[in-house]
C-alpha cells in the first residue's frame, strides 16, 4: 500500500513538474514571438522610411518648373493618402520619369481590443509620354496602419499649391505582424521629411 502511495505521489510531482515546464516553455515562446514581431515591425518601418527618403529626394531632379514636379496628395480620409504623383528628369534615360504612390486596403488585424484596417502602398512608374501605361515597381509591407503625404510650406504648415512647397513629409505606421498579450509596441510610427529640391525663381 505504501508502495502504491509513493508511486502516486511521485507521479503527481512529476506531472506537476512537467506542467510547470510546459507553462514556462509556452510563456518563453510567446515572449520570443512578441520580440520577433516587434523587431519585424521596426525593420519594416525603417526600410520603408529609407526607401521613401531616397525616392522623394528625386522629386524635380533636373527640372526647372516647380509647378510640374508634383501633384497634390489625394486623400480619402485623415491620415490616408490614396494617391500621390511626382516626377523627375532622368539624364540616363533622356526622359521624364513619373512615380505614383497608391494606397490599397489589405485586410484587417486585431490590435488589442480593436480591429483595424491594414494597407499597402504600391509604387508605380512610367517613363516618357504621359499616355504610357503605369508599371508596378515596388511596394511597402502589407501591414501599414496609415500612410499620409503632406506638402509643407515655408513655416511648416500644410499647403496645397505645388509652387508653395518647401518640403514633403510622409507619416506612416506599421502594425506588428503578430499580436499577443506580450506584443509591445503594437505599432511602430515613422515620419520623414525631405526638402523640395527645386530652386525658387
Amino acid at each position: 500500500m505504501a508502495f502504491i502511495y509513493d508511486n502516486l505521489v511521485a507521479s503527481l510531482i512529476s506531472t506537476t513538474a512537467v506542467l510547470i515546464l510546459i507553462s514556462i516553455q509556452a510563456q518563453a515562446t510567446q515572449i520570443n514571438i512578441a520580440k520577433n514581431s516587434r523587431n519585424a515591425a521596426k525593420n519594416q518601418a525603417q526600410k520603408l522610411a529609407t526607401w521613401l527618403e531616397e525616392d522623394l529626394a528625386e522629386i524635380g531632379k533636373n527640372m526647372t518648373n516647380d509647378f510640374e514636379a508634383l501633384g497634390p496628395p489625394q486623400d480619402s480620409t485623415d491620415w490616408h493618402t490614396t494617391q500621390f504623383t511626382f516626377k523627375h528628369y532622368s539624364q540616363a534615360m533622356g526622359d521624364t520619369v513619373r512615380i505614383q504612390y497608391e494606397l490599397k486596403e489589405k485586410g484587417t488585424r486585431t490590435v488589442g481590443d480593436t480591429t483595424v484596417k491594414l494597407y499597402q502602398m504600391e509604387r508605380l512608374r512610367k517613363v516618357g509620354n504621359p499616355s504610357n501605361p503605369w508599371k508596378p515597381e515596388g511596394r511597402s509591407t502589407g501591414n501599414l496602419g496609415y500612410f499620409e503625404v503632406n506638402m509643407l510650406g515655408e513655416n511648416g504648415g500644410q499647403v496645397t499649391i505645388p509652387g508653395d512647397v518647401e518640403s514633403i513629409r510622409v507619416r506612416f505606421s506599421v502594425i506588428a505582424p503578430f499580436q499577443g498579450e506580450n506584443t509591445f509596441p503594437r505599432r511602430v510610427y515613422r515620419s520623414t521629411t525631405v526638402p523640395f529640391r527645386l530652386s525658387r525663381k
